[in-house]
């Protein structure tokens, strides 16, 4: 209990000296529709120096309660619920594009977080991944609004996809879209025609994955 409580403290530490740094700035540009954040050591109101350094300890802080705290209290449970492995997961296939690049976007090799793909939830095996590839990422618009000239059973790649809208769904207004086997104006997107869930923590399962094969 006094390490959940202290957990909830640092959340809220955290997030108090998160919006001491950007007060000044309604609409920073980590938001879509944002505007620059202006980066000036000397300025009080800008990105300065005193606040880099907040951004620093607030980050060391947290690192030290991961491995510290949270991890230890989390193998200690998790070593009595062993059986509960086998629930959740989602759709159990991870991908991560990459992110975070050391030598500029062009040198994908270079990402802090490694493009790959882990399949079936088989932490052994990180599958490369090349999202230029036109076989490996493909949309498909099976339960969409759309038609492909080719028809509805082929996957194109973003890059030669087609977006000839379609929509074949009831008059709105309405109250249910059951019954109709197009539902949205949102593709399906497919890795290797397997679903995938792309999210940061599938970027760090690639991660530690490579990393122990270094």
């Amino acid at each position: 209990m006094a390490h959940y409580l202290d957990a909830l403290e640092m959340a809220e530490g955290s997030g108090e000296d998160s919006r001491r740094i950007w007060r000044e700035k309604s609409a920073p540009n980590y938001l879509v529709g944002g505007v620059p954040c202006s980066i000036n050591m000397n300025e009080v109101a800008a990105i300065n120096s005193d606040r880099l350094n907040l951004v620093s300890r607030l980050i060391g802080q947290a690192d030290e309660f991961i491995n510290e705290v949270y991890i230890p209290d989390l193998l200690a449970v998790a070593s009595f619920y062993k059986d509960w492995a086998k629930y959740g997961g989602g759709l159990h296939n991870y991908l991560c594009y990459g992110e975070f690049p050391t030598n500029g976007y062009n040198h994908p090799e270079s990402f802090k977080y490694a493009r790959g793909a882990l399949l079936n939830r088989d932490l052994s095996t990180v599958y490369p991944v090349n999202p230029r590839d036109s076989q490996e990422i493909k949309e498909y618009i099976a339960h969409s609004w759309y038609n492909y000239k080719d028809g509805d059973s082929v996957g194109l790649h973003p890059w030669a996809g087609e977006t000839n809208i379609a929509y074949s769904g009831p008059k709105p207004p309405f109250e249910s879209l059951e019954g109709y086997d197009k539902y949205s104006f949102l593709k399906t997107p497919r890795w290797k025609d397997n679903a995938m869930e792309v999210d940061r923590w599938q970027g760090c399962w690639c991660r530690m994955r490579q990393a122990t094969r270094m």
